[in-house]
């Protein structure tokens, strides 16, 4: 027996109570937002032309194509089920040295990367949206491991210096994927900041200050906690990776209601039939029936509905007022109940699920803010003799000019043991605080730890 199609089954409860008054709605509701100074359309999101000497993206391509990422010592390390960590055995060591000498030419085109000031993926936005082709970020991931191997063989070196630079350059990289717009380029973002902050939580309780040879010069440090404490620009980025994906939802709306693609096409696509943008274009232009332009025009609004609230949820503070008010949200709850109107199904097959977006993001913020009261512990000890705070207040206002936030808590900073196993830790994304407890057997349950004793490195073994 033949299935309905999808258009069939958009139209079967469809009735008198949708007009083209949608039209009109749509156009002013878009108005009204883009008077906000808020981008809704493709032009919004189409940026001026860049000289192509303060743009990193011909050398991160260069970096990318360059890489070496098949060599024995290279896979050899990308295999371990436990990633490498400081400090680094004799044995990891030379591994990395090898990999770090295979791949010169990539660590090159990163360094010069990272002396320009911008780094802009080329994305020509044009409608459907859906036909737009992204950059590929599946080679960062090489770029990104070479950077963190050779951070590590740096630091076995002695030249803290360079060690920070591939930290900078691994920022640049998120700046990279960011400037995709899509969600997806946050969340890829977001993973390559996890990780440098990481980085930078692992270096600082034996990171050299001073001005001497190979020693990180105090300003430069404290330069680098405010940075990492400012979160207006990431704030900002989160915001326009949504505000991207309610663009590319209310396009593809407006381009099934004008006839630019049709529904089978859409079908097609979100299935994995059609991946290729050859295999979207139409033999000629079909324009829908007034009754599908209808349901297009409600859909739409449906749309810039939930994206106007989900933006206001994740406008909160942190990730405890988010989930809050997100579960207090009436608009929220309707529009879950609404997926099963047939009238609204182009809501439920286009609008991404984005419940746990705000989590990874506050879960980056929290690690940035570690990273900086470990750089600032860091200080304290060296004025200090080699000793760290019994409280974390004590940090506040020389090393850090407040306390470092869990934006995973309600309105809490994050956590502090002093002692011999020094530790600052986060609740985690459980939203409970477990004391630091050793991980338990799931995961979510576990509390994010960061120490702050730099462990002794073992001779030898691999």
């Amino acid at each position: 027996m033949n299935k309905p199609t999808f258009a069939a089954f958009i139209l079967l409860g469809l009735n008198a109570s949708f007009t083209l008054a949608e039209d009109s709605a749509l156009d002013k509701r878009i108005a009204d937002l883009r008077a906000r100074g808020e981008p809704v359309l493709i032009e919004d999101f189409r940026r001026a032309p860049i000289d192509p000497k303060d743009n990193a993206r011909d050398d991160i391509e260069a970096a990318i194509k360059a890489i070496q990422n098949e060599t024995p010592e290279y896979s050899a390390l990308d295999r371990r089920e436990e990633d490498v960590r400081l400090p680094v055995s004799e044995f990891e060591q030379e591994q990395l040295a090898a990999i770090s000498r295979q791949n010169e030419q990539t660590l090159s085109r990163m360094t010069t990367a990272a002396a320009k000031p911008q780094a802009i993926a080329d994305i020509k936005w044009e409608s459907p949206v859906i036909k737009v082709l992204l950059p590929s970020l599946n080679g960062m991931r090489s770029v990104v491991n070479l950077l963190r191997y050779d951070f590590y063989h740096q630091v076995g070196l002695g030249m803290p210096e360079i060690a920070l630079a591939r930290v900078d350059q691994i920022d640049v990289l998120a700046r990279y994927a960011d400037s995709n717009d899509v969600l997806v380029g946050m969340l890829v973002a977001t993973g390559i900041r996890s990780l440098s902050t990481d980085l930078l939580v692992q270096l600082a309780p034996q990171l050299p200050i001073g001005d001497a040879a190979h020693q990180i010069p105090r300003p430069a440090v404290e330069k680098r906690i405010a940075g990492l404490l400012e979160h207006a620009q990431l704030r900002a980025t989160f915001t326009r990776s949504i505000q991207a994906e309610r663009m590319s939802t209310v396009d593809t709306l407006e381009a099934l209601r004008t006839g630019k693609i049709t529904i089978d096409q859409l079908s097609a696509l979100m299935s994995g039939a059609a991946s290729k943008p050859a295999a979207l274009e139409p033999a000629a232009p079909i324009p829908p029936v007034k009754e599908e332009q209808e349901v297009f025009g409600a859909n739409a609004l449906a749309a810039l509905d939930y994206y106007d609230e989900l933006l206001k949820c994740f406008g909160e503070p942190d990730n405890v007022a988010t989930e809050k008010r997100m579960a207090e949200s009436t608009l929220m709850k309707d529009l879950a109940k609404a997926k099963t109107d047939p009238r609204l199904s182009f809501v439920a097959v286009l609008l991404p699920s984005l419940n746990r977006i705000p989590l990874v993001h506050f879960t980056t913020l929290t690690k940035r803010e570690a990273a900086a009261a470990a750089l600032a512990m860091r200080l304290y000890a060296i004025d200090h003799g080699n000793k760290l705070p019994e409280k974390l207040d004590e940090l506040v206002p020389k090393y850090l000019p407040r306390l470092p936030r869990d934006y995973l808590a309600d309105n809490q900073p994050l956590k502090y043991r002093a002692g011999e196993k020094a530790i600052l830790w986060s609740i985690g994304r459980d939203g409970v605080d477990n004391g630091a407890a050793a991980a338990p057997a799931n995961r979510r349950q576990a509390d994010d730890i960061f120490p702050l004793i730099a462990p002794r490195r073992i001779s030898g073994g691999n």
